[in-house]
């Protein structure tokens, strides 16, 4: 079955607009690790930890927009939703951290990759974000803290686990594309 010219330009501005965010993403990893690095090399725990949850949010919104991605192409293609029943990913980029993780975790389902989110979600989000500038907690122990944090916990490996989760979820975009074309 051959697809609409309208339908192919569709998906061919869906297609360019992701992959330009992909582009992007690697550009910013490559130039955002170094000072992350530096950071904890300098002593700045708390900062890295929250540079770190803002890069964790960053490739949790682009794999739910590829989430939202293979549901147009689903149905521009007239197939049926491969998330009926998950949530919508639609507005999420005005949710906070941990409604993406919830989301995430909604439509991947649990496993180890989501437990470290949970993990991370209620570390992070209780005492770096909701806590550190309120002046109920000392500094140098959150330091502290955080340093250890960032000893034991691995961020890389935790985005390249959502990146990877991206990455399957083109491939299953492009098998969708490759059987309709």
């Amino acid at each position: 079955m051959s697809l609409s010219t309208e339908k192919e330009m569709q998906i061919s501005i869906a297609i360019g607009a992701i992959n330009i965010q992909i582009n992007r993403m690697k550009k910013g990893l490559k130039e955002i690790t170094p000072r992350i690095e530096k950071l904890h090399r300098d002593g700045f725990h708390i900062e890295a930890v929250i540079v770190n949850g803002q890069l964790v949010e960053h490739a949790l919104k682009l794999t739910l927009r590829v989430f939202q991605f293979k549901r147009m192409i689903a149905n521009i293609l007239n197939l049926p939703d491969p998330y009926k029943g998950k949530p919508s990913t639609e507005g999420f980029e005005k949710k906070e951290m941990g409604k993406l993780i919830d989301i995430f975790k909604k439509i991947e389902g649990t496993s180890d990759l989501t437990k470290e989110l949970d993990n991370f979600k209620d570390l992070y989000r209780n005492d770096y974000v909701h806590h550190i500038f309120d002046g109920s907690h000392d500094l140098k122990e959150e330091d502290q803290k955080a340093k250890q944090y960032l000893s034991s916990f691995d961020f890389a490996g935790m985005v390249l686990g959502i990146v990877s989760v991206h990455l399957r979820v083109q491939q299953e975009v492009n098998q969708l594309l490759a059987r309709h074309a």
